[in-house]
């Protein structure tokens, strides 16, 4: 198991936030990055980093219907505030 920290806009993290159990992902760039029982650890991004965050649990993987992407199917852990100054 990875904890990875990602920047996401307001409005993907809104989705996140309200339940969304999918995540669309370039698989150019996170192809190999992502496993299954890996944290993604979200970070509210609006020009800078809010201190909004989510963490979830990858639960599957799999390729997308739209070319070059693949599909996280995750499961919220937590929601909170990060007091962190790791994307300042």
């Amino acid at each position: 198991m990875i904890v990875h920290h990602l920047k996401i806009p307001p409005e993907e993290f809104e989705a996140i936030s309200k339940g969304a159990t999918e995540i669309g992902v370039n698989e150019n760039f996170y192809k190999d990055n992502y496993k299954v029982d890996d944290i993604l650890c979200f970070h509210e991004w609006k020009g800078e980093c809010t201190k909004r965050v989510i963490e979830v649990l990858v639960l599957d993987r799999r390729q997308s219907l739209t070319p070059g992407f693949i599909v996280l199917r995750v499961e919220k852990i937590k929601e909170g505030e990060n007091n962190s100054d790791l994307f300042k």
